[in-house]
C-alpha cells in the first residue's frame, strides 16, 4: 500500500474540471519516463478542486505551483488533517534500471571525464584531441519537454539554438537537414563557438547524482587507416545529465538545460589512440534529476593526471624500472592503424597496441613511452598503471601528451 498526498487546485475556472486534470497529469510527467496518473479529484466547490497523488511524485505536481492554465494562474496547496489514501502501485511497463556501464580499460570513463571539463573551458583543444577530419557533430532542440519551475531569473528561450537544431520530426527538407550536420574540425569548430558557453556538474561523489551514463561496445566502425575490410571496435557513450549555461563574464548563471549526448568513439590518431566518429547532442528544458537518484549506477572520477617534472629539471633521467623510449617502440603517426588487424599482424601484436591505447589514455603517456612502461611489467595493464603513477614525478614533461 502507498501513502499519497492531498492537493486543493485553485485558479482554473475558466475551464472544465477533466481538462484541468490533464493539464496537471501532463506538466507533472517527466520526459521518457512513464506518465503520472492523480489517483482521484474531487471538486470542492465553484472554484477548487481536490487532487490526490502518490507521496513518491507529489514534488511533481506541487511545483506547478503558479504554473498558467487557461489564462489564469494555478495555485496548489496542500490539504491539512486529510486522511492519506491508500492504492496499490501500478506497475510500470519499463521498469526503471541501473546504467549499463561496459567500459574496457577505463576508455569510455576516461573519455568523459576529460571531454566535458575540456569542453567547458577551451574546446578548440577538445576538438583537437578527440575529433578528426571526418567526425561528426549534430544538435537537436526538444522544445517540448517538462520544465522544473524555480525562483531563480533564467532565460528559458530556445534562441541561441533553434537555428541550428537538427529536428527531424519537424526539418524535412534534405538541404536542411544536410546543412545541420557537421563534419571536420573546422565545421564543428564554428558550430561550437556559435553556441553559449557552459558548465557541467564535476565528476565526484557529491554530483554523481547529476549523471546517467552508459557504454557499450560496438563493432564494425570505419577503420581509418582502411586496413580491416570488417571494421574495428569501438565504444558508443550515452550520457544524460544537465548544464548551467553562463554569461558574457563567465560566471552568471543565465539558464539550466538538460541534454542527451551520444558520442560513437573508435581508434584513431587522437589523445588516448582514440576519436570521435559521431557526436549528437539533443537539448531540452532543465527537468531536474529526480528520475535517476534511485538509479544506482558506476561513480565516475575525473583521472588522475600525471605530474611533470619542473622547467628546471626537464632531463632527469627515469629510474630503472621505466627506462626511455628505445628505437623498437617509435612514436606512431595518426592514421596508422595502431591498435587496429593489420596484414601479417599477430593477435599479440594487436593485443600489445590495444593495451598500449589503453594505457595511453588512463596515464595520457604518448604511445612510444606507454610501450615501453607495459614491456617492463610484463605487459600488464594493472602493474603498468600503478608503476606509472609511482614514479610521475620522475617522468620528464615530453613523455605525456599534452592537453
Amino acid at each position: 500500500m502507498e501513502d499519497s498526498v492531498q492537493y486543493k487546485v485553485r485558479g482554473w475556472q475558466n475551464a472544465d474540471v477533466p481538462s484541468l486534470i490533464a493539464f496537471l497529469e501532463r506538466k507533472a510527467s517527466a520526459p521518457k519516463r512513464p506518465p503520472l496518473k492523480i489517483i482521484e479529484h474531487v471538486q470542492d466547490s465553484n472554484d477548487s478542486v481536490i487532487i490526490t497523488v502518490s507521496a513518491k511524485v507529489a514534488h511533481r505536481f506541487a511545483h506547478l505551483d503558479g504554473f498558467t492554465f487557461a489564462g489564469s494562474q494555478l495555485s496548489l496547496q496542500p490539504v491539512t488533517g486529510s486522511a492519506p489514501v491508500h492504492q496499490e502501485p501500478a506497475k510500470a511497463s519499463i521498469p526503471n534500471q541501473a546504467a549499463r556501464f561496459r567500459d574496457e580499460g577505463n576508455i569510455g570513463a576516461n573519455f568523459v571525464t576529460t571531454f566535458f571539463p575540456q569542453y567547458d573551458s577551451n574546446r578548440q583543444l577538445v576538438l583537437q584531441n578527440f575529433y578528426d577530419a571526418n567526425s561528426a557533430f549534430s544538435l537537436s532542440v526538444n522544445t517540448r519537454a517538462n520544465r522544473i519551475e524555480t525562483s531563480e531569473k533564467l532565460d528559458h528561450s530556445w534562441s541561441s539554438y533553434i537555428k541550428r537544431s537538427r529536428n527531424l520530426t519537424k526539418i524535412t527538407h534534405l538541404p536542411a537537414r544536410l546543412s545541420r550536420s557537421h563534419r571536420g574540425q573546422e565545421a564543428i569548430f564554428k558550430e561550437w563557438t556559435s553556441l553559449p558557453a557552459t558548465r557541467h556538474p564535476a565528476f565526484d561523489g557529491s554530483s554523481n547524482q547529476n549523471w546517467l551514463i552508459e557504454c557499450h561496445s560496438v563493432p564494425g566502425l570505419p577503420d581509418p587507416a582502411g586496413a580491416a575490410p570488417g571494421g574495428v571496435g569501438g565504444l558508443i557513450v550515452i550520457v544524460h545529465g544537465s548544464f548551467e549555461e553562463l554569461g558574457a563574464d563567465g560566471n552568471q548563471v543565465t539558464a539550466r538545460r538538460s541534454f542527451d549526448r551520444t558520442f560513437i568513439i573508435g581508434p584513431g590518431g587522437g589523445l588516448g589512440g582514440i576519436r570521435v566518429i559521431s557526436d549528437v547532442l539533443s537539448l531540452r528544458a532543465y527537468g531536474g534529476y529526480e528520475g535517476i537518484t534511485d538509479i544506482k549506477e558506476p561513480t565516475l572520477t575525473a583521472p588522475q593526471q600525471p605530474q611533470p617534472l619542473p622547467p628546471s629539471q626537464p632531463n632527469t633521467p627515469l629510474p630503472q624500472q621505466l627506462p626511455p623510449p628505445s628505437p623498437q617502440h617509435p612514436e606512431v603517426p595518426a592514421g596508422s592503424g595502431f591498435g587496429t588487424p593489420q596484414p601479417g599482424k599477430t593477435e599479440t601484436m594487436l593485443s600489445h597496441e590495444v593495451m598500449t591505447l589503453q594505457l595511453s589514455f588512463q596515464t595520457r603517456l604518448k604511445l612510444q613511452w606507454a610501450a615501453e612502461a607495459l614491456e617492463k611489467n610484463g605487459w600488464n595493464l594493472d602493474t603498468a598503471v600503478a608503476d606509472v603513477q609511482k614514479l610521475a614525478g620522475q617522468i620528464p614533461a615530453e613523455a605525456f601528451l599534452q592537453i
